[in-house]
This record gives C-alpha cells, structure tokens and sequence, in this order.
C-alpha cells in the first residue's frame, strides 16, 4: 500500500518572493529525503511566496509525522502547517 503525506505551508506574512519561498521548500525537501522516513514525490510553491507544499511518500506516517512537527517547530513554521494523510491500494 502506497502512503502520501501532503504538508501545505503558509508562507503568508513572512515577506518571502517566490524564489526565496522555492528556496525555504527545497531545504525542507533535502532534510526529508536525508531523513531516511519518506520520499518526496511532488510539491509546489505559490508564485507570489505566500506558500509551498509537499508531497511526500511514506510507510510510516507516525514517524515522517513527528520528524516533520520536530523540523517546522525548529524553523518555527509549525503553526503554519497541515498535514494530510492519504492511502492508495496497490492495483
């Protein structure tokens, strides 16, 4: 069974462009796929720097879950985040 965690940002307030928005996205990324709990698999960010989200792959939401809230609570973005977890059956 494949596991998706999407995770949305908002980026609202922060006086971020676009590209420095990209830039706060990519890092996350990096420290997600270093982390060994998922794999990202897609995302984007919002022209104008207001948000960014990601898609991320996983077998274990729990644990991708708590690395995440640990990760936004330090980049002090976790009030400004969701999650949402989805399930797709193998065909």
């Amino acid at each position: 069974m494949s596991k998706t965690l999407y995770l949305a940002i908002s980026l609202e307030g922060q006086g971020l462009s676009g590209p420095e928005a990209y830039e706060v996205r990519s890092a996350l990324e990096d420290q997600i796929d270093d982390s060994g709990l998922g794999e990202v698999v897609g995302g984007g960010c919002a022209t104008d720097g207001s948000a960014v989200d990601i898609d991320i792959e996983t077998d274990d939401f729990d644990a991708l879950e708590e690395f995440l809230r640990d990760l936004l609570g330090h980049a002090e973005l976790l009030e400004a985040s969701s999650f949402q977890r989805a399930e797709e059956a193998e065909e």
